[in-house]
């Protein structure tokens, strides 16, 4: 491959089919929907109501354990590590009668 810019790779791999802007290039897959995206959508309306909730900062000191697996998780549910701490501590507190 030859060396150059950006650009004139793109050009090489392309050929002359340079397409106009992103929805030419990739066609019908822009109509595709992923049925998984169901879950991301309500949990973007539930983080949508938590972010809209007055908040209040708080800074905690977690166990090495317990922020690797909140870091996984928020990362693996695609949500943020304030709101798994939110909700799980309203479940908790909620059991406890509070």
């Amino acid at each position: 491959m030859k060396k150059g810019t950006f650009g004139e790779k793109g050009k090489n791999i392309l050929g002359d089919k340079i397409p106009n802007n992103l929805e030419s290039f990739l066609g019908n897959e822009t109509d595709t929907v992923d049925t998984d995206n169901r879950l991301d959508v309500e949990q973007e309306k539930i983080q949508a109501e938590q972010a809209s909730k007055t908040t209040e900062r708080q800074e905690i000191k977690l166990t090495k354990q317990i922020f690797e697996k909140l870091r996984t998780y928020a990362f693996e549910k695609r949500v943020t590590k304030s709101f798994v701490v939110n909700e799980a501590l309203d479940v908790f507190f909620k059991k406890q009668g509070y």
